[in-house]
């Protein structure tokens, strides 16, 4: 047994097994680095393309003049019109001032990351959040949509299960 030993110590085998071994995990910790910086660098800082890119960045630099918020789909973006709300919650007595985040094809499953972008600015004002949710059941309509930034953006480990 002990010459066995020292016969796999002193040839060349356990130093290639060794050196191998070194290279993998090399190669994973350079390929998990790589991954992680094109996802914080390309995905994460994009919530979306477009107009909810434009809308996040004005609500942010606006943040506190907001105390009600919808979220939704195409139907909210079309639908709630955040001055005739206003206006007629003034006729009641009640001043508010909305704000519209509806967009095209704005699944429930992507309100998530939407809420911790819009909380993590730390809005002094907001009061109310009104949530769309016609489109509970999240599903491609078309195979062009998959690989689309949106969709990988919301695609992270506890919101994949849900999906």
């Amino acid at each position: 047994m002990n010459n066995l030993i020292t016969k796999f110590f002193s040839n060349r085998s356990f130093f290639k097994i060794g050196r191998t071994l070194l290279f993998v995990i090399v190669i994973f910790l350079a390929f998990s680095s790589l991954f992680r910086f094109s996802y914080e660098t390309l995905v994460e800082p994009v919530f979306d393309l477009g107009s909810m890119n434009e809308k996040f960045d004005f609500f942010k630099n606006n943040k506190d003049a907001f105390d009600t918020i919808f979220i939704g789909s195409s139907a909210v973006l079309r639908d709630i019109i955040p001055a005739v709300y206003d206006k007629e919650n003034s006729e009641y007595d009640t001043q508010t001032r909305s704000f519209n985040f509806g967009d095209s094809d704005f699944k429930p499953i992507q309100y998530e990351k939407l809420l911790r972008c819009i909380f993590e600015t730390k809005p002094k004002n907001l009061r109310w959040v009104w949530l769309s949710f016609e489109n509970l059941f999240s599903r491609f309509e078309s195979t062009n949509k998959i690989y689309s930034l949106r969709e990988i953006y919301w695609h992270d480990t506890p919101n994949f299960f849900l999906s």
